[in-house]
């Protein structure tokens, strides 16, 4: 008798994770939620789902679940049912009192929502906590930055690169929707402290200021970094 291999198809709402895996990523002014992937596109605003009609259904999960986690976090600050749209450079539009960010890798999806009043950028960015691939630190890191990883234990060399991408991720995310200015990977350099969940950014010269710090959490296989500025 052959045997029938059955898979579970994604569930159509995002489910909340443990929210102590993201505890310390941010102030307490700032709302996050995280899920699992959904295939959540029939329960999208028809203009959302006209962003990704003709996507790839890993490009509809990664958004649809982005957006309804988006939704949620949104009716807490009075904003029931916003269609969070796009603009040319493919950036969410928030409502205007709010500021948010959202990230998505492999089977995971994170947003960040908080008031303007409390800072003028936020951004969000999570990854595996797997090794890159050799030679990817050529394509991301500064020099000091590189030393930094020859200094690491191999074993964890790999992951610490991918850390800096993800914290560098993050820094991109909080400042380009203000500034709407391309920075490359190497026009931020950042140190990283895992002892204390920390990172320092220092940023380009078009930036409004000279650095910028940030969070960054190693926890449940998954790096999370995070900026929140005033």
């Amino acid at each position: 008798m052959e045997r029938q291999t059955r898979t579970t198809a994604p569930p159509s709402a995002p489910g909340e994770l443990d929210p102590a895996l993201w505890q310390g990523l941010f102030s307490s002014e700032v709302k996050v939620a995280a899920s699992a992937l959904c295939d959540g596109f029939a329960r999208l605003d028809p203009a959302e789902r006209a962003i990704v009609v003709d996507a790839v259904s890993k490009r509809r999960r990664d958004f649809s679940t982005g957006r309804l986690l988006a939704r949620r976090l949104l009716a807490e600050f009075g904003h029931e049912d916003f269609p969070l749209l796009r603009d040319a450079d493919r950036v969410p539009i928030w409502p205007a009192n709010v500021v948010g960010s959202i990230s998505h890798t492999q089977n995971l999806c994170i947003v960040a929502v908080a008031p303007c009043h409390a800072r003028l950028g936020l951004g969000v960015d999570v990854e595996p906590d797997e090794p890159v691939k050799t030679g990817f630190e050529r394509l991301v890191c500064r020099p000091r930055e590189r030393q930094w990883l020859e200094s690491v234990d191999p074993d964890v060399r790999d992951r610490c690169c991918r850390a800096i991408f993800s914290a560098k991720e993050a820094v991109y995310k909080a400042f380009f929707p203000r500034l709407r200015e391309v920075w490359g990977f190497r026009d931020v350099e950042v140190e990283i402290q895992f002892d204390e969940n920390r990172f320092l950014a220092r940023l380009p010269a078009s930036a409004d200021r000279a650095e910028v710090e940030g969070r960054i959490l190693r926890r449940g296989g998954w790096i999370a970094s995070a900026v929140e500025y005033r």
